[in-house]
């Protein structure tokens, strides 16, 4: 490298770029990101950082025990694993605000169908038993594996949500496909306080593991060429030995579409008694 002149130029001191663009890239992604120093400030990305989140980033929000979250809704989101010789998990997560902790994510395998859409159901009346009904119930159809249990649930009249992880991200500035971009809301989500889980449950049963940390950290990304965010595809993760990201992409999907916040209670409502103008009763004999 000695026999070579390296020059680099700062897009901040270059007089067409588009200044407020650049600060705000900045201050998503911090100017020793890599994003900005391949886009913004004619730098090499830092050798070896293909790390999409970073362990102590995962590790604070494990850390981290949630605060009173009444007035957010209560989201769902299945990662569907199928069925054949050696499924990838289904998984069922979910979220109220940034509480992912409290109800941590349950593991099953080799689910047809029929069953994925019974366990997601009896998930889904256990929050409403609790007076908590989730808004939105997230499903990846990529693969083909989702489509059935969308359309019982559906049929059912449950609030299903269908994502597509190979489609087109909304924020086509910054993400390829749309499982990009909810691993990137959920990388903010966790820079805002999100809290998850260090525990999983599977046969029933909780167990303290490092597997969401391990599919959280050990996933890697690059960069298209128009400096979009492209993350491992899952093959890619499986061919060089490690887990796949079933319980990170269902953590991720609580992400996959804003919701509106719950109308905050006062303190004054009558929740046993509706009052009307029209009494039904008003004009029925008393004979």
């Amino acid at each position: 490298k000695h026999r070579y002149i390296v020059r680099s130029i700062d897009s901040r001191d270059c007089f067409m770029p588009n200044k407020a663009l650049i600060q705000e890239d900045i201050d998503i992604y911090g100017i020793d990101s890599d994003y900005v120093k391949v886009k913004w400030l004619g730098q090499f990305p830092a050798s070896g950082d293909a790390q999409f989140m970073s362990s102590e980033l995962v590790r604070q929000a494990q850390s981290r025990y949630p605060v009173d979250q009444r007035s957010q809704p209560r989201l769902m989101a299945v990662d569907v694993g199928g069925t054949g010789a050696n499924p990838d998990e289904t998984v069922i997560a979910n979220r109220k605000g940034n509480d992912a902790k409290s109800f941590p994510p349950k593991c099953f395998k080799g689910l047809d169908a029929s069953q994925v859409a019974h366990e997601v159901a009896k998930e889904f009346n256990f929050f409403c038993a609790l007076g908590d009904r989730p808004v939105a119930i997230f499903i990846d159809s990529t693969g083909g594996w989702g489509g059935g249990p969308i359309s019982i649930l559906r049929n059912a009249g449950y609030p299903v949500f269908e994502v597509g992880f190979g489609r087109t991200a909304n924020d086509k500035a910054h993400y390829k496909y749309v499982v990009d971009e909810i691993w990137g809301n959920l990388r903010e989500g966790m820079k805002s306080g999100l809290c998850l889980p260090a525990e999983l449950i599977r046969n029933g049963m909780a167990q303290e593991e490092d597997d969401l940390f391990n599919q959280l950290t050990q996933r890697l990304f690059g960069y298209t060429l128009s400096m979009q965010i492209r993350l491992e595809p899952k093959p890619d993760m499986k061919a060089r030995g490690v887990q796949s990201p079933d319980v990170a992409d269902a953590i991720a999907m609580l992400y996959a579409q804003e919701m509106a916040p719950l109308a905050p209670l006062t303190g004054n409502e009558n929740l046993a008694v509706d009052k009307h103008e029209y009494d039904p009763h008003a004009n029925v004999r008393a004979d």
